[in-house]
């Protein structure tokens, strides 16, 4: 286990991060604060960790000490990855240990969002309390994504509800739970599981606000929740002939609020003794073809998860993980058998200059024997006319249990604004509809970042080291595809940037090296 290195005086909350196992192209992210000393700025991280914001004045009213950075990791590549964010303060500087395992194979067939990521700067002094959390995921082949505020942020601006639909479950804790007091997302989550989608929502008493805002989207769903609680700690032995249910003998919960049955269609799952049949702290409904699953608890990692570790709690997520498997997952691989297909972006990201041209590829594959033609669409959020789409051909027909490309091209003028774009590719045949995303991050030539985000564009999944180039010495290195096909853009004034840039410490010299080679390879031929 990891533990903090720091001053005497300064500490850094959560002090270390293991976020256990985890799989490619995962969004895994992250923030800390700092107490007892005023932070001046994140001096090092390595290149896998890519940091989306730095606030030194964080919170502004705090005298015990100031600052706070969210950031998340690089996982396009498998490995097994464990370095220190160093951040400078007035008291002197404090080591942060990350650790990350990010698995390719096995591919597991279920995508799981979480939002808020745990893994915050609010959520705990002692971060084995995320062992239950991490270990639940790992077991049981989770492909799970922690977003923070930065990129939900990103994400909620433009085509929320295209990025749900990659996700079989979505589960807002307490924060996320607020974000549905803004009608526009809340009716996103409304269709999100009515098209499929499967939501699991944490509130409680205890966070307060979110209860009442809970109860606008799953009064629509037969189930609505009342802003108290049943006491400190609450052993459950009450439980429902459910297919959540089985293998669960008891659970322990911590402050659970109390959910109510209103319609048919939904069911109360666990209920404590002395309570109405009606009511309960787990409950679930079935509405359109997708599934709410409502946990009278907001801090759900920490108040259910660990708090009900030496019971059967975990078991509660573990079958409903198996029950969505049973069922059909949005935009994802077919686990009935049924003819479908999906949709994929190779690259999923992308960052280039204002100006420049690139070429991606669009597949689109064959499950159980599908083999029907696929009409492609584009959308670009937000539109604008300086950037040019172009999909050849617009439509296409899979082998079956096979896949078939077309090429995505985009141009874009010297003079498109800086910033990150969504594009969405769609392909409907047969009633049904798959999509995927690219992130495409636009840099102006003229700028030169201060972070390897260049402050407000987001590059998620681009590879660190190359992100970290971009932002300080104008290099980026695309991946084409997955079979190795790479192309190099490199701007004027190449490798006196690269060694001034090594020089004053903002790349390392491995990320130096693999890229003067490159660039050489590149000259030669």
């Amino acid at each position: 286990m990891f533990e903090p290195v720091s001053s005497p005086s300064a500490e850094a909350l959560p002090p270390w991060f293991d976020f256990g196992t985890v799989y490619v192209n995962s969004i895994i992210s992250g923030s800390c604060r700092i107490e007892n000393a005023n932070m001046i700025s994140v001096k090092s991280h390595p290149n896998w960790i890519i940091i989306d914001r730095e606030d030194p004045n964080f919170p502004p009213s705090s005298t015990s000490g100031k600052g706070m950075f969210e950031f998340h990791l690089d996982t396009s590549e498998a490995g097994s990855y464990s370095g220190n964010i160093v951040v400078e303060t007035d008291a002197g500087d404090i080591e942060i240990s990350v650790s990350v395992v990010v698995r390719d194979v096995p591919s597991p067939k279920l995508k799981m969002l979480v939002y808020l990521t745990p893994f915050h700067k609010y959520s705990t002094k002692d971060p084995t309390r995320f062992e239950s959390l991490t270990d639940l995921m790992a077991s049981n082949l989770i492909n799970v994504s922690y977003v923070s505020r930065y990129i939900w942020g990103q994400k909620s601006s433009a085509g929320l509800d295209v990025f749900l639909q990659q996700y079989g479950i979505v589960l807002l804790d307490g924060y996320g739970v607020l974000q549905l007091s803004n009608e526009e997302i809340r009716n996103i989550f409304k269709n999100y599981v009515m098209n499929g989608g499967n939501l699991i929502i944490c509130a409680d008493y205890f966070y307060r606000g979110t209860v009442d805002i809970a109860n606008l989207l799953i009064n629509e769903f037969g189930l609505s929740m009342r802003d108290e609680e049943y006491g400190h700690t609450v052993d459950i032995t009450n439980l429902a002939p459910h297919p959540l249910t089985e293998g669960v003998n008891e659970l322990h919960m911590h402050r659970p609020s109390p959910i109510e049955v209103t319609s048919e269609g939904a069911i109360i799952l666990a209920r404590p003794s002395g309570v109405p049949e009606s009511e309960g702290v787990i409950a679930i409904s079935e509405q359109g073809e997708g599934t709410i699953l409502v946990i009278g608890s907001s801090l759900w990692w920490f108040s259910f998860l660990f708090r009900g570790r030496e019971y059967d709690n975990s078991k509660i997520l573990a079958n409903f993980f198996e029950y969505v498997k049973s069922r059909s997952i949005p935009t994802g691989p077919s686990v009935t058998g049924e003819q479908d297909f999906e949709v994929s972006i190779d690259p999923s990201s992308l960052a280039i200059f204002a100006g420049q041209s690139m070429e991606c590829t669009v597949t689109v594959t064959s499950i159980s024997g599908f083999s029907s033609e696929v009409s492609l669409s584009i959308s670009l959020e937000p539109s604008t006319s300086l950037i040019s789409v172009l999909l050849s051909p617009s439509a296409v027909t899979p082998p079956s249990d096979g896949s078939v490309s077309a090429i995505l091209v985009i141009n874009t003028k010297k003079d498109v604004p800086a910033g990150a774009y969504t594009i969405t590719v769609s392909g409907t045949s047969e009633g049904k509809s798959r999509s995927a995303t690219l992130i495409l991050a636009i840099s102006s030539v003229q700028e030169s970042p201060t972070t390897p985000f260049g402050g407000t564009i987001p590059m998620v999944g681009v590879a660190a080291g190359v992100a970290v180039a971009l932002a300080t010495v104008g290099i980026i290195l695309v991946k084409r595809s997955r079979r190795g096909r790479k192309e190099e853009i490199v701007e004027d004034e190449r490798i006196r940037k690269l060694e001034q840039a090594l020089k004053e410490g903002r790349i390392s010299e491995e990320t130096y090296k693999e890229l003067r080679k490159k660039y050489e390879r590149e000259k030669k031929g």
